[in-house]
Parts: C-alpha cells; sequence; structure tokens
C-alpha cells in the first residue's frame, strides 16, 4: 500500500513537469488534496476490482489527461487478473535447506507469499 502511494506521489510530481496549454502548477496544498482524495473512506480501500478500485483509478487517469499525456491501453486502463480470497490452509509450508518450518511459529503465511 505504501508503495503505491509512493508510486502516485511520484506520477503526479512527474505531471506536474508536462507541458500543458492551461494547466495549473501543482502545489503541495494540491498534492495534499490528491492524496487526500485517494487514501479517503469515500475509495473503501480500493480493494482491486471495487467501486473504490475504478473510481482512484479513474481519479488517476483525469488528472493525467488534464496534463494533456496520452493515454495507454484502454483509454488510459490497463486491465489484469489479480488473485483474491487466498487462505491459510493445510498445504503452507516452508522448507529451508532442508528443515521444515512450522506455520505461525517460523513464518506466517500472506496473501501474497
Amino acid at each position: 500500500m505504501f508503495k503505491r502511494l509512493i508510486y502516485l506521489l511520484i506520477g503526479l510530481a512527474v505531471c506536474s513537469l508536462a507541458p500543458a496549454q492551461n494547466a495549473t502548477s501543482i502545489t503541495a496544498g494540491g498534492l495534499k488534496r490528491h492524496v487526500g482524495y485517494l487514501a479517503s473512506q469515500e475509495l473503501g480501500g480500493r480493494c482491486p476490482g471495487t467501486a473504490g478500485d475504478l473510481a482512484a483509478a479513474t481519479y488517476i487517469r483525469d488528472c493525467f489527461l488534464q496534463y494533456r499525456l496520452t493515454p495507454l491501453a484502454e483509454n488510459g486502463f490497463q486491465h489484469f487478473e489479480v488473485t483474491l480470497g487466498v487462505k491459510e490452509g493445510p498445504a503452507n509450508e516452508l522448507t529451508i535447506n532442508g528443515q521444515k518450518a512450522i506455520p505461525e511459529k517460523d513464518f506466517i503465511p500472506l496473501t501474497i507469499s
């Protein structure tokens, strides 16, 4: 989540450097408004495939368009599959140098691992 926020801030900062006719300058207050909206409860956490996710993506795409950046892919959106709902189970295991680790004692399985 933190990495996504950093990438977003970098993207917004880069957009501030793009020449655009009638574009306003990026300011600290403007960045704060962008981040405030994207981190708001209104977007409900932005879990992939949710209305909050689409609202955040649309907001970012529209900001980029204001700076006259050319959208890539499908009108500025790149669609891809995301695996959700992975749960810990009996098949979770970790072996290092032939030694089996014990879940919850030696390691904690994550949905992204």
